[in-house]
């Protein structure tokens, strides 16, 4: 479940004001402080404002690379104004579900899509600039399951259950990102036609995860590799035309593909930093080319400019790497 500290009525007018009369670092301590209260998207969402975080970057290089593909430049000012919208159509959300009285459980995915939607078409972009949307819309619109206790999921009920498990990884840790890179190896699944969805938990899983597991379990046997389809996965066929949607999304998030490599360079070590105020300029906020960490050799900083969307940029932060 989503559940969380009670935040009252007037705590959140009260943040309102602050973002309304403030700037991004204003978003960041309003998020900051939902977070201390256990509101988990608050954590995913600060790393977009504050550009603090290897998901939250991805985030905003996505944005970026879908406005290269409509022909818009997306500018500092629109960027900045998205991020301060998404902070208050949050609020507006709490808010709403606070009453007259106070809140003490986060969003769900259908709350957390319903402000995204209304805050980009504000803005006057598409619904298609916000990473999670196409992925989510696919899994929804094809998934479902029947579990062993006889319960059935729905496509609906499945994204939030993804929601939820994302939710639990604040986007932050080395969790965030593996969870990204697990949505992307679904998104090439279907890509490649097929979706598959686990019996027993009913959930997605990609058949990268699916033979990495094996790979573990099944370490210096003679076993016979998995195939999904006969292994406890059912096998969903994807139409051509969202197997051509996925196949836009991943080439916006392409630099994902190269997870694989970076956690092993890296040793399955942390994804955040703690000096984010210390931007050479305001420009450079979603770039990347303020990642730039001394201790990183040559080749690493080339590799991380290709990386970014997953791995932070040309490179990451001093003390970036810690494990949590």
């Amino acid at each position: 479940m989503l559940e969380a500290q009670k935040v009252s009525k007037s705590e959140i007018q009260a943040w309102r004001k602050q973002i309304e009369n403030g700037d991004l670092n204003d978003v960041g301590e309003v998020y900051q402080q939902l977070a201390k209260r256990g509101y988990h998207y608050a954590s995913w969402a600060y790393g977009v404002a504050s550009a603090d975080t290897i998901t939250g970057n991805g985030a905003l290089e996505f944005m970026q690379a879908v406005a290269k593909e409509h022909h818009h430049i997306l500018t500092d000012d629109e960027t900045n104004k998205i991020r301060r919208g998404m902070a208050l159509g949050y609020l507006d959300m709490l808010e709403e579900k606070a009453g007259s009285g106070s809140v003490s459980q986060d969003i769900s995915y259908k709350e957390m899509r319903e402000f995204h939607i209304e805050v980009f078409e504000n803005n006057h972009v598409d619904i298609n600039y916000w990473t999670l949307y196409e992925p989510m819309n696919i899994i929804e619109r094809y998934a479902k399951a029947k579990l062993p206790n006889g319960k059935v999921l729905t496509g609906e009920d499945i994204v939030e259950l993804m929601w939820e498990r994302m939710w639990k990884t604040c986007g932050t840790g080395i969790s965030g990102p593996v969870a990204s890179y697990e949505l992307f190896n679904i998104m090439k699944d279907i890509k490649n036609g097929n979706i598959y969805i686990d019996k027993i938990s009913g959930m997605p899983t990609s058949t990268t995860a699916i033979t990495m597991y094996w790979n573990h379990e099944n370490l210096g046997t003679d076993n016979i590799p998995p195939n999904p389809q006969h292994d406890g996965y059912t096998k969903i066929a994807i139409p051509g035309s969202d197997q051509a949607l996925a196949a836009s999304w991943i080439k916006n998030t392409k630099m994902l593909a190269t997870f694989k490599d970076f956690l092993a360079e890296k040793g399955y070590e942390g994804s955040r930093n703690s000096w984010y105020k210390e931007y050479t300029a305001a420009s450079y906020q979603h770039t990347g080319s303020y990642f730039n960490n001394q201790k990183n050799t040559d080749g690493a900083r080339q590799q991380f400019r290709y990386n970014w969307s997953v791995a932070g940029g040309k490179a990451v932060t001093q003390g970036l790497w810690r494990r949590y």
